[in-house]
């Protein structure tokens, strides 16, 4: 697995990404994702199950795993992107950027550091990440946000864009 980050600083934000993975493995993936640890994380991503390509939320609290929601994709690029508000994580994709789709939401407070045991003192993290869950990737997942760098970080009423 990899993944690169950043911390989040702002309670309302938002970023996005356009994927190319053409994932042609069962259990490849790549996406977007808000990681506070290993047992509180969000992600939106692109991947390959039962021999189709899917789009898949996934949101982790208190280390419980659920599919939020999964719908099947048939384009090699997708746009994501999580919105960070006050309340709630929303996961998002799009085919042109524009219109978004919102694919599920995950409480905020389940990735805050106050919800979890321990030290979670960094708080959040979103970024980047690409997966063979396990197996040697077949495919790259390659990530871009049209000749920016490689997401791009929006915040909302704030001065960031």
């Amino acid at each position: 697995m990899a993944f690169i980050g950043r911390r989040q600083q702002h309670i309302q934000a938002e970023w996005s990404t356009l994927l190319d993975c053409k994932a042609s493995v069962d259990g490849e993936e790549a996406g977007l994702c808000a990681r506070l640890d290993e047992q509180a994380h969000y992600e939106i991503m692109l991947g390959q199950k039962d021999g189709q390509r899917i789009i898949t939320a996934y949101l982790t609290a208190k280390g419980i795993t659920e599919v939020a929601a999964e719908v099947v994709f048939t384009a090699e690029s997708v746009y994501l992107k999580i919105q960070a508000e006050l309340t709630q994580y929303s996961l998002l994709y799009s085919l042109d950027g524009q219109e978004w789709l919102k694919l599920a939401t995950g409480s905020a407070y389940l990735l805050s550091p106050q919800a979890v045991e321990g030290n979670g003192f960094t708080g959040v993290v979103i970024g980047l990440y690409a997966t063979g869950n396990g197996k040697t990737s077949v495919e790259p997942a390659c990530f871009r946000a049209d000749c920016k760098p490689c997401y791009e970080i929006k915040l909302i009423r704030g001065l960031l864009i």
